[in-house]
């Protein structure tokens, strides 16, 4: 079950940098994404076995204010 959440949550971390790659930005500068989605590094890299609050706060946050994404 775990690695079916890893696999899902890492899918789902593509798709959303994905669709905000093709759609018009809202003014995030790049450092500014990557300060958001550091915190999943560990998650991501299979250091931790959930993602961290933060990693989840940054990306709501680069959900929510962008509409392009510079990190992909």
């Amino acid at each position: 079950m775990k690695s079916v959440f890893v696999s899902f949550f890492t899918l789902l971390v593509v798709l959303v940098f994905t669709v905000a790659a093709k759609e018009a930005s809202k003014g995030l500068t790049c450092d500014q994404e990557k300060s958001l989605v550091a915190p999943c590094l560990d998650f991501l890299t299979k250091k931790t076995d959930t993602p961290s609050t933060p990693c989840c706060q940054g990306l709501t946050k680069l959900i929510e204010g962008r509409k392009k994404s510079c990190i992909l």
